[in-house]
């Protein structure tokens, strides 16, 4: 187990919750993807009316949830957030226990500190104009990991079962592991390997899982790896080959 400074206690803990808001809010939106379904299915017709050989059919355009976003997609979406859901809820271990401060190797103050004032003469700090801030640069931690894990695992065998690995063909069998095409970038064969990267991030998360599929000596290899990239900001698909 690796061993962590005490420094880096609080900031541990405090992530957790954020990693169980992810599973939450996956259940919660796998729920109301549920009730959308539901709440869109057409009833059913009359035994007594009769059809009109010139009035649109249901088929005749495609469908749209409330959103006015096509149904196909929609189900694409759902479909991509249930995968997510159940492979977070496989990384979603139990909450740590709180650690005591002196376990922590932290010394509790026994009072509150000085109060310190200025000389009589010194001139006051000044307060400078506000900085914007650097972006903080999106790091992984376990949580990512493991679930980045969990997709390498999920596509792993059906990749390797392609005997040519296209670009084609690759982002089929993505297609068909739930992963719709508004989450695939770089999509590119060099040589004998196609490399692409799948967005993985939901509800303010930063994974990416970068993938390659090469063809050799008659049998296929697929590998994996996690990057993390900014939450808001659409994909430099340069990050498939970089």
């Amino acid at each position: 187990m690796t061993a962590h400074a005490p420094s880096d206690l609080p900031h541990r803990t405090a992530r957790r919750p954020l990693r169980r808001s992810r599973v939450a809010l996956a259940l919660t939106a796998l729920v109301a993807l549920a009730l959308t379904a539901c709440g869109t299915a057409a009833p059913p017709a009359s035994s007594g009316a009769a059809k009109d050989a010139d009035a649109p059919t249901a088929r005749a355009q495609p469908a749209a949830d409330r959103d006015g976003v096509p149904e196909e997609e929609s189900e694409e979406a759902g479909d991509f957030v249930l995968v997510q859901g159940g492979l977070m809820a496989a990384c979603d271990g139990p909450a740590p226990e709180p650690v005591a401060e002196e376990e922590a190797g932290v010394e509790p103050p026994t009072s509150p500190p000085p109060l310190v004032l200025a000389d009589e003469g010194e001139p006051l700090p000044t307060r400078t104009p506000d900085q914007p801030e650097e972006p903080e640069e999106p790091r992984l931690d376990a949580f990512d990991r493991c679930l980045a894990e969990r997709n390498a695992e999920h596509l792993t065998r059906a990749l390797d079962e392609l005997d040519d690995p296209a670009p084609d063909r690759v982002r089929a069998v993505l297609n068909r592991l739930d992963y719709p095409n508004d989450r695939i970038h770089g999509l590119r064969r060099t040589g004998a390997t196609t490399r692409f990267l799948v967005d993985l991030r939901m509800f303010e998360g930063v994974l990416a899982l970068k993938g390659s599929v090469t063809r050799t000596d008659g049998s296929t290899e697929s590998t994996f790896e996690p990057v993390a990239v900014t939450p808001v900001e659409p994909i430099d698909p340069r990050l498939a080959t970089g």
